[in-house]
C-alpha cells in the first residue's frame, strides 16, 4: 500500500482557509499547485514556524531518523498515540510542528479480483 495525497489549490487559497492572523512568508504567487497524485519522498509544501516567522517552503515527503535511514521506507504518517513517545520521531517532536496544507488523502490497495493492478 502506498499513502498520495493531493495539493493542487494556490498558496494564498489556503492560508485563507486557516484565516491567519500573522503574515506568512512564502515567496510565491497564488498560482495554483495543481498536484493529483503526490507520491511518498517528492517535495511538498509546508507551512511551519521559523526565526523570522511563519513560512511555507518545500520540504521532502518522509522523514527517518539517522539511524533508520536505508533499513526501511521513510515514514509519511504516525499514530497519534505513539508519536510522542515512540522512538521514531522522539527527536523530531520537540522540534516544533508544521502543516501540510491537503486537498484529500487516498492510499492504493490491491484489487483482490486483479492483483495486477
Amino acid at each position: 500500500m502506498c499513502g498520495r495525497f493531493a495539493q493542487y489549490q494556490g498558496l494564498a487559497d489556503y492560508l485563507r482557509e486557516l484565516d491567519a492572523e500573522q503574515d506568512v512568508i512564502s515567496g510565491s504567487d497564488n498560482v495554483p499547485i495543481g498536484r493529483y497524485n503526490v507520491a511518498p519522498g517528492s517535495r511538498v509544501l509546508i507551512l511551519h514556524q521559523a526565526t523570522e516567522g511563519l513560512r511555507i517552503a518545500p520540504c521532502h515527503w518522509g522523514w527517518a531518523p539517522f539511524w533508520a535511514t536505508g533499513k526501511r521506507p521513510a515514514p509519511i504518517n504516525a499514530r497519534v498515540e505513539t508519536v510522542t513517545s515512540g522512538k521514531l520521531f522522539k527527536a523530531l517532536w520537540p522540534q516544533g510542528r508544521a502543516l501540510v496544507m491537503a486537498d484529500g488523502w487516498y492510499e492504493w490497495v490491491a484489487d483482490p479480483h486483479d492483483p495486477e493492478r
